[in-house]
């Protein structure tokens, strides 16, 4: 129902959320069903669930990925951040893209090898994952990530990380003929900055000051199609208080089914 709506922008994914829950069966299904429907495939891959996919497939994760469909060039791996060179060789030869999510993945202790990734040729774009909605973090996190783990505070410029945000993620889902850089024959989808802002000036170099700087606030305006959606920062199709609020109520619904059904929930307190 949704594939290729919005001018091809919603795609829909056949996707797995890892291999050590995932049974041999589920996964053929899913290969054979996007092959079916003309589909992509995605799975959360090399995060943490090597021991896991050994004892429970009696193989290694990435060759028990590959025995059954899961890694290619219509593929998109999200994470990869328990890899080794071996790992990262296979995923490369493969043509498996990346879906690389910084800002979450610091949060778990982890960072992904993308720059040995991206050596061996493999197509990175940027992800969100979960919990964090600002792609402005997401951009500063990949930048940060990437230099703690190489030592070295030069390498993945200014330019190079917001290409991974917009024309190399649109490569990672195969839209990149269409969006993901401003240019004649593409989509007119525009995101407007206001950089008379605090933080933001005064402006020596544009990409380098909204990189470092930048947040999601900061968007004044936004066109899809050409079509001003968002205007002085505010959302034009929805009315955003009510949207806020409806959210709200729903989410609290959801938490009291979990609650009653499981007989509440807490965070597990620090080691």
């Amino acid at each position: 129902r949704w594939h290729g709506r919005a001018g091809g922008r919603i795609q829909a994914v056949m996707a797995a959320t890892g291999l050590s829950t995932s049974s041999p069966e589920l996964l053929q299904g899913l290969r054979e069903g996007a092959d079916t429907r003309g589909l992509r495939l995605s799975a959360h891959l090399g995060f943490g669930e090597r021991e896991l996919v050994q004892r429970i497939h009696g193989m290694a994760q990435f060759d028990f990925a590959k025995a059954h469909g899961m890694l290619g060039p219509d593929v998109v791996a999200v994470h990869c951040y328990e890899v080794d060179d071996a790992e990262v060789d296979a995923l490369a030869q493969s043509g498996t893209h990346l879906a690389h999510c910084p800002h979450m993945n610091q949060f778990r202790g982890e960072v992904a090898p993308i720059q040995a990734m991206r050596a061996k040729g493999m197509q990175v774009g940027l992800g969100i994952d979960n919990y964090f909605s600002d792609y402005f973090e997401v951009l500063r996190s990949c930048m940060a990530s990437a230099r703690i783990r190489a030592h070295d505070p030069e390498i993945l410029s200014a330019n190079e990380v917001l290409a991974l945000g917009t024309i190399d993620a649109a490569r990672v889902l195969g839209l990149d003929k269409e969006i993901g850089s401003i240019e004649p024959g593409k989509k007119a989808d525009l995101q407007m900055v206001n950089m008379r802002r605090l933080g933001l000036t005064p402006v020596n170099d544009p990409v380098t000051t909204l990189v470092y700087h930048g947040h999601a606030k900061d968007v004044d305006m936004v066109l899809i199609d050409g079509k001003v959606v968002v205007a002085e920062g505010v959302v034009q199709s929805a009315d955003e208080d009510d949207l806020v609020t409806r959210a709200g109520v729903a989410a609290d619904a959801a938490w009291a089914r979990f609650s009653q059904r499981y007989g509440g929930f807490s965070v597990a307190p620090p080691h």
